[in-house]
């Protein structure tokens, strides 16, 4: 087992120990939520100390640099301008615990009964006064574990950073519930804490299986996570279905969980293998890219309301230019679908109202061996 964890590792850690074996690569499970995530505890961090206002943010940058797909800026503006309002309106029910100057962003790291511990706190202060550290951290996804074993991380970093303190103040602000907590730890509480958390971590890993297996790292080769999600499948066969079997959602969302790591799994084992995959068969995956047409609707709204009505245009929400050149073609007169969708395409190019972006497609071909192609190209008449 590792002697090292970040404190975001913890909760994951207390539920499965497995967790932290090592991966022989690391595989990319992270969502839309996590990237969100990010850039509102960028956005906070310059805004609790007075970098930048609401007004004069770097919005575009916190969106370029953490938004994954170019069709969903606008979507992801919104939404990061929702949380972070949503952030700083707890923030200010808890920010006097802080004072007037509060740290943001602090890596910090100590070695103790044998862990290496880091973490890097969201926001941090020290009053000498009352000799305790506070120290506060963001939560912007759905709670689906216990924030206080990573805020535990946080404490113990913090009185190492401030030897003199005699005791820790953590605050979890978690903005989708729209509440706070907070909890007081003395040191000598939590260096027990500590040593029975390295005791864990250090001894030999243990599996357990449930809904924390969502944000594990290493669910692709692990055998209990491959049961667990067996039994799930099981769930969904006809038979299951007609007899009703209960948990049948929760069975529902779990395949679709593997599917979705399924793919992140074979993207990590292609991109660790030089670009190509041999899959058996005389085949191989690989990634070709493609440049893709979007639709800006805002700018090429006029010119979709004089070749669909309403309800066809809410029908192609997001559709690229393929999609809806036969949308085109469908409702032309015939013997002009062509030189309709033709038109239809000049016109949004016009307007401005197309947005490209390359894409990764996943391939399958069968492998090339320079002998076979030698073989046939001599025996070609």
């Amino acid at each position: 087992m590792p002697n090292t964890i970040r404190c975001s590792r913890l909760p994951l850690a207390m539920a499965c120990t497995g967790s932290l074996v090592p991966l022989p690569y690391p595989v990319d499970s992270r969502g839309r939520g996590a990237y969100l995530g990010r850039a509102v505890h960028q956005f906070m961090s310059g805004w609790i100390p007075g970098t930048w206002t609401w007004e004069t943010a770097p919005w575009a940058n916190l969106v370029t640099r953490h938004c994954r797909e170019l069709s969903d800026e606008e979507a992801f503006l919104e939404d990061l301008k929702a949380y972070c309002g949503k952030t700083i309106r707890l923030w200010r029910e808890v920010s006097q615990w802080f004072g007037l100057t509060p740290r943001c962003e602090v890596s910090i790291s100590m070695l103790r009964h044998g862990l290496l511990l880091t973490g890097t706190t969201d926001v941090i202060a020290y009053d000498a006064d009352s000799k305790t550290v506070y120290v506060g951290d963001f939560k912007t996804g759905f709670a689906e574990s216990d924030p206080f074993d990573q805020l535990k991380g946080y404490g113990v970093l913090g009185l190492d950073m401030h030897r003199e303190a005699e005791e820790v103040v953590v605050v979890a602000v978690q903005t989708q519930q729209f509440v706070t907590h907070r909890k007081r730890f003395g040191r000598a509480e939590l260096d027990e804490w500590l040593a029975d958390t390295a005791d864990l971590i250090l001894g030999e890993a243990a599996y357990h299986t449930g809904p924390h297996c969502t944000h594990c790292p290493r669910w692709h080769c692990c055998e209990p996570y491959h049961d667990y999600a067996t039994g799930a499948i099981a769930l969904l066969m006809p038979t299951a279905v007609q007899n009703g079997e209960l948990h049948l959602y929760d069975a529902m969302k779990t395949v679709e969980k593997l599917v979705k790591r399924a793919r992140e799994t074979i993207d990590a084992e292609i991109d660790h293998n030089n670009g190509r995959l041999e899959i058996g068969g005389e085949r191989e995956l690989f990634y070709e890219s493609q440049v893709r047409q979007k639709i800006n609707y805002r700018k090429g709204l006029e010119v979709l309301n004089t070749l669909l009505t309403d309800e066809q245009i809410d029908n192609c929400l997001r559709v690229d230019k393929e999609v809806f050149q036969d949308g085109v073609k469908a409702n032309a007169p015939r013997g002009q679908k062509t030189a309709a969708a033709a038109a239809a395409m000049e016109l949004l190019a016009q307007a401005d109202a197309l947005d490209e972006t390359t894409v990764e497609i996943l391939r399958c071909r069968k492998i090339e061996s320079p002998i076979i192609t030698q073989i046939e190209s001599e025996v070609k008449p």
